[in-house]
């Protein structure tokens, strides 16, 4: 890198591309009501998990997750 940035040597441009070795997946436990549904895959089972970031995704990224409730608390 201080070769690159000096003024007194010619370098070749190279790029470094960073993967990620692990798929990183979320998931979450609903509530419904005052009855906590725990890990109950029946209850919602498209809703409990999500996969953010597969094997081999381009690294450093980021990513918005956003949570929609249908009635309020």
């Amino acid at each position: 890198m201080a070769a690159i940035k000096s003024p007194l040597f010619r370098v070749a441009e190279y790029g470094l591309n960073e993967k990620a070795v692990y798929g990183i997946k979320f998931s979450w436990n609903f509530v419904e009501g005052n009855n906590y549904l725990g890990t109950n895959a029946h209850a919602y089972p498209e809703k409990q998990r999500k996969m953010i970031f597969e094997v081999g995704h381009k690294v450093p990224s980021s990513k918005t997750i956003k949570f929609a409730r249908k009635e309020a608390i």
